[in-house]
């Protein structure tokens, strides 16, 4: 995995996982036309699709839980060991990272809006969605279009990048 990221002084520095994240996607752009691929919870029914999106779904909610997010214990299996995110604040982490300063961070509620999963392949999925995060006081809420690359290994998922960028409260998808 050293291709996909180095490690600086500063943590972890981006040096190629957009390009091979990009170029993964792309190659599978084609059967993806028109929204042909991605899977809506809301509008489909029961079929093996839906499953996998009512599954990652559930796991970006458990993500998002102020209780486990202090947990790294409980965190830590659903994160890969070559975990990378792209954080909001224009910064990137590591596993490590994430689990250190997820525990410091002071709870807030999330709440997912217009989730959509796109099935790569049987063990890859990319699931995005805009994300609003209300302050533990209530008084602000903050914006965000967050991506994440879910890996199958064995029976369980696990997130291997995760990417949120900061938006407008007036932008979606």
């Amino acid at each position: 995995m050293e291709k996909d990221y180095e490690r600086s002084r500063y943590g972890v520095t981006a040096s190629g996982v957009m390009d091979v994240y990009l170029s993964f996607f792309s190659a599978r752009a084609t059967e993806y036309k028109h929204g042909q691929g991605w899977l809506d919870p809301q509008r489909l029914g029961g079929s093996l699709m839906a499953s996998i999106s009512e599954q990652l779904l559930e796991l970006e909610k458990k993500l998002l839980d102020p209780v486990l997010r202090r947990s790294p214990q409980k965190l830590a299996p659903m994160l890969a060991e070559d975990f990378v995110e792209f954080g909001s604040s224009g910064r990137a982490y590591d596993k490590k990272q994430v689990l250190y300063a997820l525990r410091r961070q002071l709870p807030g509620r999330l709440i997912i809006e217009e989730f959509r999963v796109r099935e790569i392949s049987s063990t890859a999925a990319l699931v995005t969605y805009r994300a609003r995060a209300e302050s533990a006081d209530h008084k602000t809420e903050k914006y965000s279009l967050r991506s994440s690359l879910w890996v199958r290994r064995g029976d369980d998922w696990q997130m291997g990048f995760h990417q949120g960028t900061l938006v407008s409260e007036n932008r979606g998808f």
